[in-house]
């Protein structure tokens, strides 16, 4: 029987309360405390959807959402973690995850994303675009906000302007405002030596991110 929504999270009691609450409006729901007994519902395309504890024993969550990708870029996959820093969200974006959810959000807001995902959007919290993400290793003088670091790994991922607006939930003007700005910061004219010069600087990890499909707007 192909489960609806497959829960990934190695605490019973946590498990649970995501279970009674994805119940309210899924019926079919199955628990894997493990990224070995999350598998086989993967493997077998037995699954529509699964939320991904991120601290799983054994393989944890970000070798499990790799995993997941590379045997199925479509199946939609919500991180619902309680560690919801700028960086390990934006980790979760660069390893393909649809959503993300704090273990503190209220249950309507594990639903609402739920439904977005499910119908092919995504689900990230609106950061506060005014708070320091993180610093250069290179220079300690260059810092980027929250919502400018969101920005950057989504051009990374080559993602063009519009998809980038609709993921963050911001027009594309915002989102060309951002990319200049970025340019502008790191001293360079295209996304292309954007995104090489945010792997120099430490804001990106070179390894899972591809390079942008093309420095043109769309």
């Amino acid at each position: 029987m192909k489960v609806r929504i497959l829960i990934v999270e190695d605490h019973r009691l946590v498990a649970d309360g995501i279970a009674r609450t994805v119940r309210r409006r899924y019926k079919s729901v199955a628990v894997a405390a493990t990224s070995q007994e999350a598998w086989p519902f993967i493997a077998g395309a037995k699954t529509d959807l699964v939320l991904l504890d991120l601290s799983l024993p054994g393989r944890n969550g970000f070798e499990l959402l790799r995993d997941i990708r590379r045997v199925s870029a479509s199946l939609p996959v919500i991180v619902v973690s309680m560690h919801d820093d700028a960086g390990k969200i934006a980790a979760c974006i660069k390893a393909g995850a649809n959503g993300f959810v704090s273990k503190t959000a209220r249950a309507d807001d594990l639903l609402d994303a739920i439904e977005a995902v499910s119908h092919g959007g995504t689900w990230f919290p609106a950061w506060d675009g005014e708070r320091d993400y993180k610093t250069s290793r290179l220079d300690p003088r260059l810092t980027l906000t929250a919502r400018k670091a969101e920005v950057l790994v989504r051009v990374a991922m080559g993602m063009t302007y519009k998809q980038i607006g609709a993921a963050l939930r911001i027009s594309v003007a915002t989102v060309d405002g951002h990319i200049r700005d970025l340019h502008e910061q790191f001293g360079v004219t295209t996304n292309s030596a954007l995104v090489l010069a945010a792997i120099q600087h430490g804001f990106i990890d070179a390894g899972p991110v591809p390079p942008p499909a093309s420095n043109d707007p769309p």
